[in-house]
């Protein structure tokens, strides 16, 4: 399973790239990353799954990720499309603190 390239935009002037999704190259513990806020809250990156959890950060899900449904329907696909050609948001933002961040569908890595 690939994962998403997220661009992370606030009007405060931060910026990051994000990479979250399931790298099947590396060894299986640090294979899942996540977007998460770190410890202190002043920044957002990409970290693993162990790393989320030994130091108890606090995850901001994917918003371009498809629901895994047994069932293809079209509407399903043109909502999960449409979600990617618009920024998700607002989310809290680390560096000037207000609910001002927005995220961007920046493409698939595999």
């Amino acid at each position: 399973m690939p994962g998403h390239t997220i661009n992370a935009e606030c009007a405060c002037g931060f910026r990051k790239e994000l990479n979250p999704g399931f790298n099947e190259y590396l060894p299986f513990a640090d294979a899942e990353t996540s977007m998460a806020y770190s410890e202190t809250g002043a920044d957002l990156d990409t970290f693993t799954r162990p790393q989320i959890e030994i130091r108890k950060l606090t995850v901001l899900s994917d918003p371009f990720l498809e629901e895994m449904d047994a069932e293809f329907s079209f509407e399903k696909y043109e909502e999960a499309e449409k979600r990617k050609s618009q920024p998700q948001g607002p989310y809290h933002c680390p560096q000037c603190q207000l609910k001002s961040l927005y995220l961007y569908f920046g493409g698939q890595w595999d």
